[in-house]
């Protein structure tokens, strides 16, 4: 996960290589709770339990004072030029602009924060997992944030009972943006609902967290699942985006929830 909506305090990343179990002390509460679900979700949810099998998780910090964005897409690029053979997917739980702006649009339809990281997937052979971000009050946000509408990634939100979007939840607006693709793609219901989900904090302290920050570990986990079956790292986006349309086929597609809501349990995706 790359931390820190702000860029002032501490960037992180972490991405899955091997299939393997190892121990991780993460700095910040954000990445270690982020982390703690793509590798122990099942044991801290076993209502969620996806049948996935527990992933290796590489965390990669940077400490940095008030951070550019620029610097931060080439300090991204630095880091896929040395791992991206290894490493193949990547959670990023990051916003890098309060919200998707029309006015401030790349001129391809795109922000241009994700139209670069797009450009990195190509370039480095890698597929970034994003969470789509969270309502802001003080902000009055509306729709997505940054890059979550990335083309080539996965953008993730959030869904309670009754394939109900979450309070926090913001909208692709598909039926009125630009975008060439349905964003966020679909929705992980999350484990209770009001919209919260299990993670570990300050090391072993087990607490309730909210937002979409951490619904797109729980995609990376299947993710990672896929490519170890054998699929086409590229392919998963559409297989995943396929098989939400095939379950959700008698729904429409919704603007906060884009094509629908993902099935937890690998095996069903299988």
């Amino acid at each position: 996960g790359l931390q820190n909506e702000e860029f002032k305090k501490y960037i992180f990343f972490f991405c899955i290589e091997e299939f393997k179990s190892i121990k991780i002390k993460p700095i910040s509460n954000h990445a270690e709770e982020v982390c703690s679900i793509i590798l122990f979700g099942n044991e801290l949810s076993p209502s969620m339990n996806d049948n996935c099998e527990q992933p290796n998780v590489h965390l990669f910090d940077v400490v940095h004072e008030n951070i550019t964005i620029d610097d931060l897409l080439n300090l991204i690029e630095e880091i896929l030029s040395k791992y991206s053979n290894e490493i193949k997917i990547w959670n990023l739980s990051v916003v890098v602009e309060s919200l998707i702006d029309q006015s401030k649009m790349w001129k391809y339809g795109i922000s241009s924060v994700a139209n670069k990281l797009d450009q990195l997937q190509k370039k480095y052979e890698v597929l970034f997992i994003f969470s789509s971000g969270n309502k802001n009050n003080e902000f009055k946000d509306i729709t997505i944030k940054s890059p979550s509408d990335s083309m080539l990634g996965i953008s993730v939100a959030c869904a309670i009972d009754n394939d109900k979007p979450c309070d926090y939840s913001l909208s692709g607006e598909t039926k009125k943006n630009k975008y060439f693709a349905i964003k966020p793609d679909f929705a992980i219901k999350t484990e209770r609902n009001n919209g919260s989900f299990t993670v570990i904090s300050n090391g072993s302290i087990s607490r309730i967290a909210k937002g979409t920050s951490y619904a797109s570990p729980w995609v990376t986990r299947k993710v990672a699942q896929l490519l170890k079956e054998g699929f086409e790292l590229f392919s998963i986006p559409c297989i995943l985006n396929s098989i939400v349309i095939f379950k959700n086929k008698n729904s429409k597609i919704n603007d906060y929830l884009g094509y629908g809501i993902l099935p937890n349990d690998i095996n069903e995706i299988l």
